[in-house]
């Protein structure tokens, strides 16, 4: 059931000249599609066969499991002469869901491009030349004769598409492909392909075009290995077992708003769905593009999947922190909420900025490009929008219970329970104003999260956040935890023989300075960072025999000074990881001010 209907021709023909973007010869059409119906796919795990399965390597099966980081693989190299086929036997589906179908294949994320070739990249195992057919006779045995031939395609360059027949009266699925698309050793075929009932209209069938992060964000994989747990569809397929939409990842690295609007006529002619995501905006950050334009070439694209009957769904661009996508992304997503005002009909996607703002952990060094834990974020960000918006999904309320705190040495831990799976945020500080925080996307009902670098005799504010499958949020009251004194600490001296010392914390410097840990005894290992309370990485100094000095130990038992001037005036932190001789370890952190003139 969609939550947004489609306004009438008129209507909006009135909104494109309104802005001043429609030509006489743009005039949208009310759509041939029904209203949004569920679309579940009926070729799960049916018998499957082929005549090319690497030599037992890639079995026919792997192509409708219900895990889309295997595919089928055949390995020769299709002709008309010797045509590789995959054919599924759909005697056992009920007539009824068997008549009007969805045919969806994706060779994604073997071959990553929506269209490697305006991508400058090669192709793998992609069918190019094939034929969709049926077949009538009785299911069990795989038929020899009597194929029927129902859709064909030939010079295909794309990693996927999807396919509306009819196989009334047919009990047999079947792909015929007489030639491929691909690079050396790659010439054969790799797919997944599922069949969708369509009886009701193909309009839970969706593709997403956008640029790089798109591309892999809504690639046919799980991201298993980062934690996640399914593609877009199969995220949408959980928390509302009715849907299991088709879709395709249009997604193209480098590109910009302007190839989207130069190509989304071609694009659209290949798409028989409902659903057009566009997704730019990172790109056209990057260089530039002024906010006018990307409005021009994003209002050319509405109009044309408006004027092919199919409902456009428009997220806002994501967080990045290179200086241009500061400078720029926030003017584009302005015009995205212009086009929201200017069009209607267009379904809001997530808003992937106020996500990744938030979420900052979840972007790569390159400033651009999320983490896979990211992308798996992004993956559910849009499932979590478009439940609500698209399938009328009406969740339960997020709720919070079971909230408490723990602590040992310098780190604590923060638990809570939540009714929805929801992911995990918990923000700390010395006041309620909080300053730190600590993340994780991963959606659980029991959280926990440990916060470390704590300072001894401090007490902390803290206020856990969730947020839902549904994009509900729910977050605590403000709370307290204290962490004790340490036994250990970081002290500080003026003298290379340690005297007359005091705790580093909170001090401001200049000059040199002596600093080390005390006491001495009941420890085997000190490693220190600086400007690093994460401790990642290699420590700036590792001492393994007392005393243990910030700078290193001189051979006549004097600590080695730390010159100041070499570190900028202002706040920095010395962290220390203290192995203790009756084992575990404290962690000291203490933050001091360097001011030197």
């Amino acid at each position: 059931m969609a939550v947004r209907s489609r306004r009438d021709a008129t209507a909006l023909l009135s909104l494109a000249l309104a802005v001043g973007l429609a030509s006489p010869a743009f005039a949208p059409a009310t759509s041939a599609l029904a209203a949004e119906s569920p679309m579940p796919v009926i070729s799960r795990g049916v018998p499957a066969y082929t005549n090319d399965s690497c030599g037992g390597a890639s079995a026919a099966g792997l192509a409708n499991d219900d895990s889309y980081d295997t595919q089928w693989r055949a390995c020769n190299q299709p002709s008309s002469g010797a045509p590789t086929y995959l054919a599924y036997d759909l005697s056992g589906v009920p007539a009824a869901s068997r008549g009007q179908v969805l045919v969806a294949w994706y060779n994604d994320p073997t071959t990553r491009p929506y269209d490697h070739n305006y991508a400058n990249e090669v192709g793998y195992d992609i069918p190019s030349t094939y034929a969709l057919e049926g077949n009538a006779a009785p299911g069990g045995t795989l038929p020899s004769s009597g194929w029927v031939s129902l859709a064909t395609v030939t010079g295909n360059i794309y990693h996927s598409r999807q396919h509306s027949i009819d196989l009334t009266g047919y009990d047999w699925f079947r792909m015929r492909i007489t030639a491929s698309d691909g690079s050396s050793g790659n010439v054969g075929v790799y797919l997944n392909l599922d069949v969708h009932d369509a009886s009701a209209g193909r309009q839970d069938s969706w593709i997403f075009y956008g640029d790089s992060i798109t591309r892999d964000a809504m690639a046919h994989n799980s991201l298993s290995s980062s934690g996640g747990t399914g593609t877009w569809a199969q995220h949408i397929n959980a928390s509302n077992p009715a849907y299991y939409p088709a879709y395709e990842d249009g997604g193209i690295g480098g590109i910009v708003s302007g190839d989207g609007s130069r190509n989304i006529n071609t694009w659209l002619g290949m798409f028989p769905g409902g659903h057009v995501a566009i997704s730019y905006g990172t790109n056209d950050a990057t260089k530039s593009v002024s906010a006018t334009t990307f409005y021009n070439n994003y209002a050319v694209m509405v109009q044309a999947v408006l004027a092919a009957g199919k409902v456009p769904v428009i997220p806002k661009i994501p967080w990045g922190c290179t200086a241009a996508i500061q400078a720029n992304a926030p003017a584009l997503n302005q015009k995205i909420d212009a086009l929201y005002a200017a069009y209607p009909a267009i379904v809001p996607g997530p808003d992937l900025w106020s996500y990744l703002q938030a979420n900052q952990n979840l972007v790569s060094g390159d400033c651009v490009h999320p983490t896979d834990q990211g992308y798996i974020g992004m993956r559910q960000q849009w499932a979590n929008a478009m439940l609500i918006r698209v399938y009328g999904t009406t969740p339960p309320p997020l709720k919070l219970a079971a909230l408490k705190s723990s602590t040992s040495g310098a780190s604590a831990v923060v638990s809570w329970l939540t009714n929805n799976v929801a992911d995990s945020r918990v923000d700390y500080g010395t006041t309620n104003a909080y300053g730190s925080f600590a993340t994780s996307a991963s959606l659980v009902n029991s959280h926990s999260l440990t916060l470390t670098g704590l300072a001894g005799g401090t007490t902390y504010h803290y206020q856990v956040t969730s947020v839902d499958a549904y994009a509900q949020t729910a977050a605590s009251g403000d709370s307290t935890f204290t962490i004790g004194s340490a036994n250990f600490s970081l002290q500080l001296s003026a003298a290379a023989d340690r005297s007359a010392s005091s705790a580093l914390q909170g001090q401001t410097v200049a000059g040199t300075i002596y600093v080390f840990t005390s006491p001495a005894s009941g420890v085997t290992r000190v490693r220190f960072w600086l400007d690093n309370p994460q401790m990642s990485g290699t420590p700036r100094q590792t001492e393994g025999a007392a005393p243990w000095d910030f700078a290193g130990t001189a051979t006549n038992g004097t600590a080695n000074p730390t010159n100041t001037t070499t570190i900028a005036n202002g706040s920095h932190t010395i962290t220390a990881a203290v192995d203790k001789s009756a084992g575990g370890t404290d962690v000291l952190s203490s933050t001091f001010t360097v001011g030197n003139p």
